[in-house]
Formats: structure tokens, C-alpha cells, sequence
């Protein structure tokens, strides 16, 4: 018997030290939805971060007079051609949309590691801004899941910009709490669930971070999202120091502008004019 926990502890242990990258990293080369069969136009951004390596974007320009931008942070699987979807509708309604892929990811160089990557993030932050030449004070950020994560971890170091609203989507408040999570998923699992409180850091833990944040933030999240507990997003909201409100979404795993867009569209929609200034 102890020879079989051992022949399990120990793979499980070399993943995690070495494989944090594929406990938070999912990365797909592969080009899962083309935004021109959607009708939708965009311009392919290619721009280098702060070691050189080559990273790829799509920005999608308002249909009309643009009164901002959202730069998209998407979540940790697939690429930025699985996640456009989530925020490509805002150009129907007076938005800039910018998502990009973090290094491995789809076209970007490289290969995933959390310190780059959120380098990786504050880098496309300042050159979409720069390559469009946008307004610093129309920026809105939005940050699914993982994504919602490296928005906090970035926000936190650059102390010359601030966002006009930070919108958060079944987003985690510890890296070593998710990894449990996912852990105690499974049978076979589930005794080892206590390891990523002994190995996964928690350097860019969200819920330490999220206080150096002074914009708005709204956060949305169901109770019944299997993937990122629904207490995360409780944890982190009490961290918050600025103007704050959680929004309950019916279910699922970042669908408030998937399935239920519909519902949340003109909400969400009156909350960033708002903080626009319109």
C-alpha cells in the first residue's frame, strides 16, 4: 500500500514543481474561431516584451466613434481565437476591443512561466496604448479567470497607470486554493489536495494585490461555477479598498457574456459609460 501512494505522491510532486505552467498554462497553438467569419475586422498586433520575445494580439476597433478601449485578459485554456467572443461585441457599441496572447500561447513566442507572463502583460498594456495612440484614461481592463489574476498581478506594478474600471470574471484569490480545488476534483486526486499549499507559490496571490487597485471593480461570478469556487471571488472582494460590487451570474464558468450576455449586456454596458465619463 505505501509503495502505491508513493508511485502517485511522487509524479504528482514533480509536477507541481516542476509544471506549475501546466497547472495554470493551457496553452493551444491551434486557431480555434476566425473573427472575419463572425463579420467581425481586426488588426493583427505584434509586439515584443521585456526580453524580446514576439507576442500577438487582435485589435478590434469600435464601429463607431470610439469613447474607449477594453484590453481583454482571457483565461488560461486554448488561445486569444477561443476567447475573443467574450468581449468582440463591445465594438457594436462605441468600444476599442485589444486581446492578446500571453507567451506559448496561439502566435506568441515563447513559452508559458508566470513571472513573464505578467511582464508579458504590463508590456501589452503599454504598446497597444502606444501602437493606437489611446486615451490612458479610456482604459478599461477586463480579466477572465486566470486572466483576471495577471490583470491584478500587472495593475499592481504599474504605478503610472490605473484603469477606469477593472471588470473581474470567475477570478481566484490564491494560486495555491485553485490548485487545491482542481485536485480535489478527482477520487485519485483528492488525498493529495494539500500539496499545492506546500508548493505552488503564491507571489502574485490576487487577494494580497487587489488592494494597490484604485479604479472600480466589478465582479462577476456564479455559485455554481465548478471550476473557480464561488468563495474566491468573496475573498478577494474583501481586499478591495476602492469602489466595488459583485454581480451573481446564474451559472456556469465566465458566461456573463457568453450564454447570459443577453442578460448582463445593457448592465454592464451603463457601468463602463459610466466610468467613461458619458
Amino acid at each position: 500500500m505505501r509503495q502505491k501512494i508513493l508511485f502517485i505522491l511522487i509524479p504528482l510532486t514533480a509536477f507541481f514543481i516542476t509544471g506549475c505552467t501546466n497547472v495554470f498554462f493551457q496553452p493551444s497553438g491551434k486557431l480555434h474561431y476566425d473573427p472575419v467569419n463572425l463579420s467581425q475586422k481586426y488588426d493583427v498586433v505584434r509586439f515584443k516584451s521585456y526580453d524580446g520575445t514576439e507576442l500577438t494580439g487582435m485589435f478590434f476597433p469600435a464601429k463607431e466613434k470610439a469613447k474607449g478601449t477594453i484590453i481583454h485578459f482571457h483565461g488560461n485554456a486554448g488561445n486569444m481565437t477561443s476567447h475573443f467572443y467574450y468581449s468582440s461585441w463591445f465594438i457594436e457599441h462605441g468600444l476599442n476591443v485589444f486581446i492578446f496572447d500571453y507567451r506559448g500561447y496561439g502566435a506568441s513566442k515563447g513559452k508559458p512561466d508566470l513571472d513573464k507572463v505578467i511582464e508579458d502583460c504590463k508590456y501589452a498594456i503599454n504598446s497597444i496604448i502606444n501602437e493606437k495612440k489611446l486615451n490612458r484614461k479610456k482604459i478599461i481592463i477586463f480579466g477572465q479567470s486566470l486572466g483576471g489574476a495577471l490583470a491584478i498581478a500587472s495593475l499592481s506594478q504599474l504605478s503610472d497607470f490605473q484603469p477606469a474600471l477593472l471588470i473581474l470574471e470567475g477570478t481566484f484569490s490564491s494560486y495555491k486554493s485553485v490548485a487545491s480545488k482542481a485536485l480535489r476534483q478527482s477520487f485519485f486526486t483528492f488525498p493529495f489536495s494539500w500539496l499545492p499549499y506546500l508548493i505552488i507559490s503564491d507571489k502574485y496571490k490576487p487577494s494580497k494585490l487587489i488592494s494597490k487597485i484604485k479604479c472600480p471593480i466589478i465582479f462577476l461570478h456564479s455559485a455554481k461555477d465548478k471550476k473557480v469556487p464561488f468563495n474566491e471571488d468573496r475573498k478577494l472582494y474583501k481586499h478591495v479598498l476602492s469602489e466595488k460590487e459583485i454581480w451573481t451570474i446564474p451559472d456556469g464558468h465566465i458566461e456573463a457574456f457568453g450564454k447570459f450576455r443577453s442578460k448582463y449586456k445593457k448592465k454592464i454596458l451603463e457601468k463602463i459609460n459610466k466610468s467613461l465619463g458619458y
